[in-house]
């Protein structure tokens, strides 16, 4: 096992022993606690472990990937034989507020190291393993762990996301799969083209598509409603601290609003590419500009050098083509 543990509502550093890892929440609702979580010396099994100041106040739930358990204490043991990345959420509550706290645990397995190639032809798609040393090689991986199972004829894009592979299938629909173990979690038909797929949260994703963006709910995974505001064909998502950046062959790049998922602004600059930098930043370019977009949605332009200009073509160079 490896577990990291965050907490989600905002933590202040308290002296604690080195092998007992301590931090402080302040919360306006709920009194002042201390949490600390501690791993298991066995390869089988990993104990959190919740510590309050006056834990006799307090109730407490425990949920697997957003599958709430039967555990109602301060601690929960965590045991699986099935490899794969998790997500454990304890709630904290009393009758004046709540707070949730986030413990990710990986366990390893087949596929946990290394690299990925999707392969299309024309009869079927297939999934390639490269392990990190080189030393191995599974040419098709996926029928490897789901036999009699199928990816399609033609993979359009696939992203990784809270340990699971998002695959966009155009004979298939929208495929998971355990990032580590490759096994097949469900697939669901889509409502349209499909170009591109962006989480946005532990409940949530975006699917572009030719007519439109759509919501994806990951728990239990279905096909939301789609975001108003905008109906044209949509190709590759970025992501930023409060909008989902979408480029567009009509607009350019559009902005959703990621805590409504309403179009809130179209900026109708840039055509082929979409980046996001380490500051915060996306970019994108059409013919000899480039377009540097802030966290605000506020656009910088930047004249590339003379004779030096980025293809304007949307089929070869946008997800889904």
């Amino acid at each position: 096992f490896s577990i990291i543990s965050r907490q989600i509502t905002k933590p202040r550093p308290l002296p604690a022993s080195p092998a007992v890892p301590m931090v402080e929440l302040c919360l306006p609702t709920l009194q002042r606690f201390s949490i600390c979580s501690a791993v298991m010396p066995t390869p089988e099994s990993v104990t959190l472990t919740s510590k309050f100041d006056v834990p006799e106040s307090l109730n407490y739930e425990w949920s697997i990937d957003g599958a709430k358990t039967s555990v109602s204490e301060g601690s929960y043991v965590f045991i699986t034989n099935e490899s794969g990345s998790y997500i454990i959420t304890q709630r904290v509550f009393n009758g004046y507020g709540e707070a949730f706290i986030d413990y990710y645990v990986v366990v390893r397995g087949t596929y946990d190291k290394g690299s990925f190639l999707l392969n299309n032809n024309t009869t079927e798609a297939s999934l390639t393993y490269i392990s990190k040393d080189l030393t191995a090689v599974d040419e098709n991986a996926y029928a490897t762990a789901n036999p009699g199972k199928t990816l399609g004829a033609k993979i359009v894009s696939a992203q990784a996301y809270l340990g699971k592979f998002y695959i966009i299938s155009q004979t298939e629909g929208l495929i998971v799969l355990n990032s580590i173990t490759l096994k097949e979690l469900g697939r669901i038909a889509l409502p349209a083209k499909a170009n591109y797929f962006l989480g946005i949260d532990r409940t949530t994703a975006l699917l572009s598509t030719d007519d439109g963006i759509y919501r994806i709910n990951l728990n239990p995974l279905s096909v939301g409603e789609k975001i108003p505001g905008f109906g044209g064909r949509a190709g590759m998502m970025a992501n930023t601290p409060n909008y989902v950046l979408a480029l567009t062959l009509e607009n350019g790049v559009v902005a959703v609003d990621k805590s409504r998922l309403i179009v809130s602004k179209v900026l109708r600059v840039g055509r082929s590419g979409l980046a996001a930098d380490i500051s915060g930043n996306v970019w994108t370019s059409h013919k000899d500009t480039l377009f540097k977009i802030s966290p605000s949605l506020y656009v910088s332009s930047y004249r590339m050098p003379t004779g030096i200009t980025v293809t304007s073509s949307w089929n070869p160079w946008n997800e889904g083509s």
